[in-house]
């Protein structure tokens, strides 16, 4: 109940940005849709898959996941 208040209130929070962003035309629609494409699909599966994963499995699994990132980061140039 403590991750999904937390989820809400994010949700909540950005929704003024988003509203604002909307407004100035910042956001790219094209990207939105092929985004949408990916995560809506993609949230699904991935938690079908993280209830019939075994916790340990899927900690140590998230946990490598952040240390990948950590070294894309570390060692990539990201520019905006």
């Amino acid at each position: 109940a403590a991750l999904a208040s937390s989820l809400a209130t994010v949700a909540l929070l950005a929704l003024p940005g988003t509203v604002i962003h909307l407004l100035l035309g910042h956001i790219d629609w094209q990207l939105t849709a092929w985004l949408a494409l990916g995560v809506f699909p993609s949230t699904y599966l991935g938690s079908r898959l993280a209830l019939r994963l075994p916790t340990q499995l899927l900690g140590k699994l998230y946990g490598l996941f952040l240390v990948i990132l950590a070294l894309y980061f570390a060692y990539t140039e990201v520019t905006v």
